[in-house]
């Protein structure tokens, strides 16, 4: 009798463990493709938060542009290029109709052509972004 529940415990242990329905959320990949809202803004490298007064609205598009619009303001939209780099956790989000050619450093020059920030993602819906160059500033963003 105890074998058999022992071989009845193992089996069970058995199926739990190889069922693959339960996927974890850190492995589904991440896309930055969709509609994040700016929630709140830091000033001091993200020890304090403050809440964005207005409405600004990123859309990240596959082909690597995106817009971004302020939902307080008529004909605020700006269209661009972005370009995510995860392995070096930085973005680079541009300001001209040129895609961006340079490779993934957090770049803290300033830069007429594009802004380069640190990337921080909270699982799959939050994402942070920290300015190369001046790292206390910050932006928290949620899908939407």
């Amino acid at each position: 009798m105890k074998i058999i529940s022992q071989i009845l415990l193992l089996s069970l242990i058995f199926v739990i463990s190889c069922d693959k329905d339960s996927v974890s959320s850190e492995e589904v990949s991440f896309s930055i493709v969709g509609t994040w809202k700016n929630e709140r803004y830091t000033n001091d490298g993200g020890s304090s938060w403050d809440n964005i007064g207005s409405t600004n609205v990123y859309n990240f598009r596959s082909n690597g542009t995106y817009t971004t619009y302020n939902t307080d303001i008529t004909d605020s939209d700006v269209t661009s290029y972005y370009k995510l780099c995860e392995s070096s956790n930085v973005i680079h989000l541009g300001f001209t109709d040129q895609s961006f050619t340079g490779d993934c450093n957090c770049e803290s020059d300033t830069n007429n052509d594009y802004i380069s920030d640190r990337f921080e993602r909270e699982g799959l819906n939050t994402i942070f972004f920290f300015s190369c160059y001046d790292g206390d500033y910050g932006l928290e963003l949620v899908r939407q």
